[in-house]
């Protein structure tokens, strides 16, 4: 029922033998590294895995500036066409202190937060307090 269900939509039918790295997709591929990154990412923060999916995003978001071994560039600057910046990159899960004003000084009215993550479409952070 799904072989041709797939041949009409034109989509491939392809079997693996699962943890058999040389036989799956690049999609495959990609899944496994994402669930690798974010395993890396618990590890290495106090947040709960309550917060999976902040997680999700942001390893996606980071993966897209490495650059893949077979493409010369990475896949953010395939779609973007130029080299962003990483500077703003920090560690997920890790204490931040939230100001009210850019460029303000770290006080006692700054707020100490974790950082969850990037927005999709603005500058910044996603921090939970």
């Amino acid at each position: 029922l799904l072989r041709p269900t797939l041949a009409n939509l034109a989509i491939p039918y392809e079997c693996a033998t699962i943890y058999e790295h040389s036989r799956i997709g690049a999609a495959e591929r990609y899944n496994i590294r994402l669930k690798q990154t974010i395993e890396l990412m618990y590890k290495e923060s106090l947040l709960s895995y309550r917060y999976w999916n902040y997680a999700l995003r942001t390893a996606s978001y980071i993966l897209n500036f490495i650059q893949i071994v077979k493409v010369t560039s990475t896949p953010f600057q395939t779609w973007m066409v130029y080299v962003e910046s990483l500077e703003h990159l920090k560690v997920w899960g890790c204490e931040v202190y939230a100001c009210k004003k850019v460029g303000d000084e770290v006080d006692k009215n700054s707020k100490k937060c974790f950082l969850l993550g990037y927005p999709k479409e603005e500058k910044g952070y996603i921090l939970y307090r």
